[in-house]
C-alpha cells in the first residue's frame, strides 16, 4: 500500500448516458495505491458509473447528484476513504461541465496514519460473511448489530476464522442517509 500525495485529486467525467469517459492521472495513482488493478481506465472508460455503485441507497443519492449537476447546480460533501494503514478524508464536488458532462471531483483533505486495520485488507479469497461499510464515514455495520466506527468493528475480526474474513460491501448509515438527503433537499430547488 503506497502512501496517497497531500495533493492528490481524483476527478472522472460522465457522458449524458452515465458511462465514464474520462479518469485524471489521480485516478490512476489512487487504483495502483489501494489494489485497484480492476479500475484501471482501460478497464472502466466506457462503462456505466452505476456498475461500480451496487447498494441501491448509495446509487439512488448519486443518480440524484448526478440529475441536481444536470440542473446546474454543483454539490459538495466530504467522505472517508480509507487503506488499511490510513485513514482518509476526501472533499467530493460534483457539477456540469460545457461539454454536457458531469464532473466528479475529489481531493484529499487529511490522512492519518494508523495502525493496520484488519476489515480493510486486501482478501486472497472469497468470504461467505458480509459486513456494511458507509460508503460516506466508515461506520461498519455487523448483520444484525447498529453500526460501529471501523476501529471498533475491526475487533470483531478477531472473533472470525482468520482463514475467512468477511467482505466489505458498502452502503450508508442513518445519519450520513440523513445529512445527504438534507444536502439534496437544499439543492433541489433554483437558489435565488
Amino acid at each position: 500500500m503506497t502512501r496517497m500525495t497531500p495533493s492528490l485529486t481524483i476527478s472522472y467525467q460522465i457522458d449524458s448516458s452515465d458511462r465514464l469517459v474520462q479518469v485524471n492521472e489521480g485516478w490512476s495513482e489512487f487504483a495502483r495505491g489501494n489494489d485497484g488493478e480492476q479500475v484501471m481506465p482501460e478497464l472502466v472508460l466506457g462503462e456505466p458509473l452505476w456498475k461500480f455503485i451496487s447498494d441501491h441507497t448509495v446509487s439512488d443519492i448519486y443518480r440524484r447528484l448526478v440529475l441536481i449537476a444536470r440542473q446546474g447546480r454543483r454539490s459538495s460533501f466530504r467522505y472517508r476513504c480509507d487503506a488499511p494503514r490510513y485513514k482518509r478524508t476526501f472533499q467530493m464536488e460534483i457539477s456540469a461541465t460545457e461539454q454536457g458532462h458531469v464532473k466528479f471531483r475529489s481531493a484529499l483533505l487529511s490522512e492519518e496514519e494508523r495502525a493496520a486495520v484488519p476489515l480493510l485488507m486486501p482478501r486472497t479469497r472469497p468470504s461467505n460473511t458480509y459486513v456494511r461499510i458507509c460508503s460516506w464515514c466508515h461506520v461498519v455495520a455487523w448483520p444484525g448489530e447498529t453500526w460501529k466506527p471501523l476501529e471498533t468493528a475491526t475487533e470483531r475480526v478477531v472473533d472470525v476464522d482468520e482463514a475467512d474474513p468477511p467482505e466489505l460491501t458498502h452502503g450508508i448509515c442513518e445519519t450520513c442517509a440523513q445529512s445527504m438527503l438534507e444536502l439534496l433537499a437544499n439543492q433541489s430547488f433554483p437558489k435565488d
